[in-house]
């Protein structure tokens, strides 16, 4: 089984192209923070590109934006290509279902 979850923050500018009649692609950014620390001690950031398709793409460009926290669910997509006779490989999360990310209020007491 082949399936990604990904909680994060979007990055960036949200690339939508129209791709046919009725198709539409959007290419976007989300970081998502290492659940380990590096030599130092210090939490990374990982920065996964993703894509995603027609309402799905739709429902994230009405809803998000960037900076906006999200979590998305998908597969990984290995992309080939050539450039200049060499051939390029670029992985993508291939993102199926996004939801809200709930943000911790405060407690009154505080």
């Amino acid at each position: 089984m082949n399936k990604v979850i990904i909680t994060g923050t979007l990055h960036g500018q949200l690339v939508k192209n129209e791709i046919g009649e009725g198709k539409s692609k959007l290419l976007f950014t989300i970081i998502s923070r290492n659940d380990y620390p590096n030599r130092e001690g210090i939490y990374e950031n990982t920065f996964i590109n993703c894509v995603a398709w027609n309402e799905t793409a739709g429902f994230i460009l009405r809803n998000f934006k960037s900076g906006d926290s999200i979590e998305a669910i998908g597969s990984i997509i290995n992309e080939t290509w050539e450039k200049d006779g060499v051939k390029q490989y670029k992985d993508r999360i291939h993102i199926k279902d996004v939801g809200f990310v709930p943000v911790k209020l405060k407690s009154q007491t505080e």
